[in-house]
């Protein structure tokens, strides 16, 4: 599918929780092998604009995500107040009818709400997802400037008398009469957590709403595994920016109040916003010397300040919804204490997997923080009785059966005027007279339109009926465009690869060397080389036939492969090493001995990127099943089974690998250093590990 993500504001100027919703599902759908776009105002921005109507508009990528930013050439005063904006709904009217989205997907109205307008006038699906309180509350936030709790007001009268007045009441009518088309004009509302659904349910803005909650990227987390006992010491963690309403100065008040010797407050945030309040914050904390400002943090430093945190601290004053700090916090198996208010004691139960203190309460925050400190062990039990949130690829997953029912219910009503487009170029099923028959399945016209349109006309279509992938995808009852599903499961593998180098901070150009090793019949190799040229590629695998056809129709170099890895003459070292779904079918003798003989043909600072079958992944199985795997070594799981006339079952199989078992066999082998570990990141599945090589200088060589 083709989606469009709109969002009021996005990367890079803009980076709090529902920015990084919208980045963690657009990675994920990209990853599931979806078209990705995301429609955002540039607020901030002054450059790389070209005039369209009165609006300016640019287009960029982040982290290999498309974006569109539009902004007005006269920015008003109202751009964050009002609903709709007729210069960006014409702006959108032209967008939507240049581009083929298949469903809007709206994560913020602000600003961008007129793509909603535009959407109904094409018969184009929208769903909204609600993070805030914005469509109820102009101020976005459901607090007065008196810091008076609000729960909403239906036609805007609260609005005008407690927050606004003036000349302000047929603008804020006109608002809430806006606000009431949103939620009459879009085709599902969802929400994260039942408190924000009960709010608008309440207003009687909408009825089934559906909960989905927020999904983490557990890519990047690493577990916070320390244990307390009676004389630990411990540190207090506030994460978020300062402003009266996320409540800063209750934790700074209420540590003081405390008075915990074994106890240390470290505060991160933006120091560049509310110059008054940080100096109130600064008075304020000279009653004690534990506290540490630590200033701005970004999302990746998440993992390491995390690990260095014991108990995380939400003191805010206001309707919180799902905020991300206490997701990523709960993540990493770090409790928190939170306000009892809004959707955050959704999350956290009090006893049982943290606090929830009365709301701007200092004396009662202080009580849990002086009973932690004198019983530092009451971390253990909330560590161990925590629920993890979602994941990332839960939440996509929901949302894509939910696309998926809208786009085909859009479809049936419309079987009886179909638009058929016949392709431009037509792929071709290469065939040798010795092929077996095999089921052919010809590729629907908007797999080859999507294809062409991305990678151009030199994309090579071409299939070799041998391809047991594509003929898996051919014989499944379920699936019909096999072509489309095969170059979907392909190009979310470059996706993934990129998204690696990115962590690991290589530069893919700076490439010479690359071995696609077990490449198949180019599945991935034929994405490949639109990053890294065709020459610095080379492909290996153990039937013969799969090589010759990715050197002819890729114009790589390529080796055949063998059961034994000692039977390989090969003397070319390499930059990257990749290895899709071969380790998670080798027995024990022969997995150790081709992760052996692979590194060894790294060159110096070279990595091989692997995947395997993770634990979680032997977790699905039945008990049956389990009974028949055998455990060779701790760690270690294998079932043997083959589907490949050339190997055997005590060769070939299925295997699941422990993260430990993994970096053991590394470590105690020499063969360098885990730079990565990607828990089911290949196709949302498989754990992909990164070894990088490590370099030896030589006598008289600096260490680089």
């Amino acid at each position: 599918m083709n989606i469009l993500f709109a969002v009021h504001q996005f990367f890079p100027n803009h980076y709090t929780g529902t920015e990084r919703v919208v980045l963690n599902l657009c990675k994920q759908f990209r990853r599931m092998g979806h078209s990705v776009t995301v429609l955002t105002y540039g607020l901030l921005e002054t450059s790389g604009f070209r005039t369209e109507g009165n609006c300016y508009v640019k287009e960029y990528g982040f982290e290999s995500i498309r974006v569109v930013s539009v902004r007005h050439i006269q920015m008003t005063t109202e751009v964050s107040f009002s609903v709709f904006d007729n210069d960006i709904e014409q702006f959108c009217d032209g967008f939507l009818a240049r581009e083929n989205f298949d469903i809007i997907h709206v994560c913020h109205p602000m600003r961008v709400g007129s793509v909603i307008r535009s959407a109904k006038k094409r018969n184009i699906p929208v769903i909204l997802t609600s993070t805030d309180f914005w469509l109820m509350c102009p101020r976005g936030i459901g607090v007065t400037p008196g810091m008076v709790l609000c729960r909403g007001s239906t036609d805007g009268k609260m609005c005008y008398e407690q927050c606004y007045g003036g000349p302000w009441e047929e603008k804020i009518a006109k608002r809430f009469r806006d606000s009431w088309e949103v939620f009459r004009s879009v085709n599902r509302v969802v929400c994260a957590t039942e408190f924000l659904k009960g709010m608008y349910e309440a207003q009687g803005y909408a009825k089934d709403i559906v909960i989905n909650r927020f999904g983490t990227d557990y890519n990047n987390i690493v577990p916070n595994a320390r244990m307390y006992d009676e004389k630990s010491e411990l540190k207090l963690g506030y994460l978020s920016y300062f402003s009266f309403h996320k409540g800063a100065h209750i934790l700074v008040d209420a540590f003081c109040r405390a008075g915990c010797p074994n106890l240390t407050l470290v505060i991160y945030g933006e120091t560049s916003g509310d110059k008054d309040y940080l100096a109130q914050l600064t008075v304020l904390g000279k009653k004690c010397l534990k506290i540490e400002y630590r200033g701005k943090y970004s999302y990746e430093d998440l993992p390491v300040m995390l690990n260095d945190l014991d108990i995380v601290v939400l003191p805010s004053l206001w309707w919180e919804n799902s905020p991300l700090v206490l997701l990523s916090s709960l993540a990493h198996d770090v409790p928190a204490i939170v306000s009892d208010l809004g959707g955050m004691t959704e999350n956290i139960k009090n006893c049982v997997n943290g606090f929830a203190f009365r709301t701007g309460d200092a004396e009662d925050l202080a009580r849990i923080i002086k009973e932690i400190g004198n019983n530092p062990t009451i971390l253990n039990t909330l560590k161990k009785q925590i629920s993890h949130p979602p994941r990332i690829e839960a939440e996509a997953f929901f949302y894509e059966q939910m696309y998926e029912s809208l786009v085909s219910a859009l479809n049936d009503g419309h079987k009886t005027d179909p638009l058929v487009q016949e392709p431009v170029h037509a792929p071709q099923i290469t065939e040798t007279p010795a092929d077996p028959v095999v089921r052919q399945v010809p590729p629907s016209s908007a797999t080859i339109e999507e294809i062409q349109k991305k990678y151009g006309t030199s994309f090579v279509m071409d299939l070799h009926p041998n391809d047991a992938m594509y003929q898996f995808l051919v014989n499944h009852p379920d699936i019909n465009d096999p072509m489309g599903e095969y170059f979907k499961s392909g190009e979310s593998m470059l996706v993934e690869f990129r998204e690696i180098l990115a962590d690991q901070k290589i530069d893919i150009h700076s490439i010479d060397s690359f071995l696609d090793f077990a490449s198949g019949y180019g599945r991935f190799t034929r994405f490949l080389i639109f990053s890294i040229p065709s020459k610095a590629v080379t492909v290996c695998d153990i039937d013969k036939n799969a090589v010759d056809f990715c050197r002819e129709k890729f114009k790589t170099d390529g080796f055949y492969s063998s059961v034994d890895p000692n039977d390989s003459t090969v003397r070319k070292k390499y930059d990257v090493i990749w290895v899709a779904s071969l380790f998670s079918h080798l027995s024990l003798k022969w997995w150790k001995m081709w992760l052996t003989k692979l590194s060894g043909l790294l060159n110096p600072n070279g990595i091989l990127i692997f995947s395997t079958h993770g634990c979680h992944c032997y977790e699905l199985l039945d008990e049956t099943t389990k009974q028949k795997i055998s455990r060779p070594e701790e760690g270690f799981f294998f079932f043997g089974q083959s589907e490949l006339d050339n190997l055997s079952k005590d060769v070939y199989g299925t295997t699941y690998v422990t993260e430990k078992f993994v970096r053991n066999f590394i470590e105690k082998h020499g063969l360098g250093k885990v730079t990565g570990y990607y828990p089911v990141k290949l196709w949302s599945f498989q754990d992909v590990y990164v070894l990088k090589k490590e370099h030896v200088p030589q006598p008289g060589q600096e260490n680089p």
